[in-house]
């Protein structure tokens, strides 16, 4: 039986990640950060590299801090953990692609559990309450929509903010139930016991 712990929030600030060579404030998400294995994402601090388009998902997808978390060059990417956790939600946005299709798939020990497919926009974020239970990784694909705001060149990337997840904790056993299991069990005996003796006593 597993319960489930306070959710813990990932907001990508103070990530020590190492800084994209020529890219501004682009730093790549080391892993361990948050206790995951990072592939492929990387943070942005979204109103210093892109003030001067301010109607990008990067700042409009900007939920708490000054960081958000992106798939670089829009490429798949994914998180994981040795130890399983519970994916509650988190804040995503197009980048620059309106109605940019996002693929979110959970999984445990290399099966696929669950799934879904989010419509995105780059005016603003999509809080998603997954309350996806017990997996080791989650991967995302992004692909599709049109950019119709923006400079030729920029790439079908989502927009990561605030991402929560809980640890999946065993309950423990209370100390009763041991010794009432105990009490059933010979209560069980003493009915075989006398249903036994019963079976044998000559009829009447």
């Amino acid at each position: 039986m597993v319960q489930h712990a306070e959710a813990a929030t990932i907001d990508f600030e103070n990530t020590g990640g190492v800084v994209e060579p020529g890219l501004g404030t682009v730093t790549v998400i080391p892993n361990g950060y948050g206790g995951f294995v990072w592939e492929n994402f990387d943070t942005l601090d979204a109103q210093t590299e892109w003030g001067s388009e301010p109607d990008s998902g990067y700042i409009n997808g900007t939920v708490s801090g000054e960081y958000v978390a992106f798939n670089h060059f829009a490429d798949p990417a994914s998180i994981s953990r040795a130890t399983n956790f519970n994916f509650i939600s988190a804040a995503f946005t197009a980048a620059w692609y309106d109605d940019l299709q996002l693929d979110i798939a959970g999984f445990r020990d290399g099966v696929q559990i669950y799934s879904t497919t989010l419509t995105l926009t780059t005016e603003l974020y999509s809080n998603l309450f997954l309350n996806w239970f017990d997996l080791d990784q989650i991967t995302f694909v992004s692909y599709g929509g049109t950019n119709t705001k923006f400079p030729a060149g920029h790439r079908r990337q989502f927009v990561m903010d605030d991402l929560q997840y809980t640890n999946v904790v065993a309950t423990p056993i209370p100390a009763a139930l041991p010794l009432f299991a105990t009490a059933m069990l010979g209560l069980g005996v003493l009915a075989r016991r006398r249903n036994r003796k019963q079976a044998q006593a000559p009829a009447i």
